[in-house]
């Protein structure tokens, strides 16, 4: 079992795969202490691609108090609403 373990670690896809799932769990540390509780419900997701951070929305009512709340992010970011 060491010997897959020390090649797990060594991995470099398993390293950006941990450094992906860090960075992601900041980004949404980070979004969700600018929204309030009722906001923070609102959310389906937030990730990160090439430099612009994407929440997606489950309802379009909130989406003016979204991206007045997220002014403050300090990134460039996209609100999008999930259609159902």
């Amino acid at each position: 079992m060491s010997h897959i373990k020390s090649t797990l670690e060594s991995s470099t896809f398993f390293k950006a795969l941990k450094q992906n799932a860090e960075n992601q769990s900041v980004l949404k540390e980070e979004v969700f202490s600018l929204l309030s509780p009722s906001l923070q419900k609102e959310v389906v997701a937030i990730y990160q691609r090439q430099k612009c951070c994407y929440i997606e929305l489950s309802s379009s009512y909130v989406l003016v108090a979204v991206k007045h709340a997220l002014n403050n992010l300090g990134r460039s970011y996209k609100v999008l609403v999930r259609r159902s």
